[in-house]
């Protein structure tokens, strides 16, 4: 099965700080391809993610100066159109560094590690997650692989929601951290 790639891009005006988590999940995220968003529409962005056989599109919206929302987008490629499928809401995230030196590896699969049960937070939420980051829950992805990313998904402490974090499977070097609400 041939994994899906995404586009990922911004809203109209963006701020550093969203630039910068952008080009972080750029290189998290298996088969993604970063796009400058300036003055394109929906419509320019969705012929954009055919040229480039995109399935998905993200596009992260700012919040008080920092990204706050990531909506996926679903590329219907007969009709040419663009539509929502879900939006997660950014409470808090930490980007290390380190991220860096992900600049020569490809990343292959993201590795679910731990992760929740259903009970512990909405399903909706962890689907829309699931879906924007093209996680499978299927054995097929949990192979080891190394240039995979391990996922590790837990219950936010402090509010509804979960904790995300993105971390090397061999060497346990924290790339990312994001907390998602409800």
């Amino acid at each position: 099965m041939m994994q899906k790639r995404t586009l990922i891009t911004t809203s109209h005006r963006p701020t550093r700080n969203t630039r910068r988590f952008i080009k972080a999940l750029s290189k998290l995220i298996p088969n993604a391809i970063r796009v400058n968003r300036g003055k394109l529409t929906l419509k320019l962005l969705a012929l954009h993610a055919i040229d480039t056989n995109c399935d998905n599109v993200l596009i992260v919206r700012n919040r008080r100066g920092n990204p706050g929302f990531i909506d996926l987008y679903a590329i219907s490629y007969p009709l040419l159109e663009i539509t929502k499928v879900c939006t997660l809401k950014i409470c808090g995230y930490s980007i290390d560094e380190k991220y860096k030196q992900l600049r020569n590896i490809k990343v292959s699969i993201l590795r679910p590690i731990s992760i929740l049960n259903e009970f512990e937070v909405s399903s909706k939420l962890l689907e829309c997650f699931l879906k924007t980051f093209n996680i499978s829950l299927d054995d097929a992805s949990l192979k080891t692989s190394d240039q995979s990313i391990c996922v590790h998904i837990k219950k936010s402490r402090n509010r509804d929601g979960i904790e995300v974090v993105f971390s090397d499977c061999n060497t346990n070097t924290r790339y990312m951290l994001i907390r998602l609400c409800e």
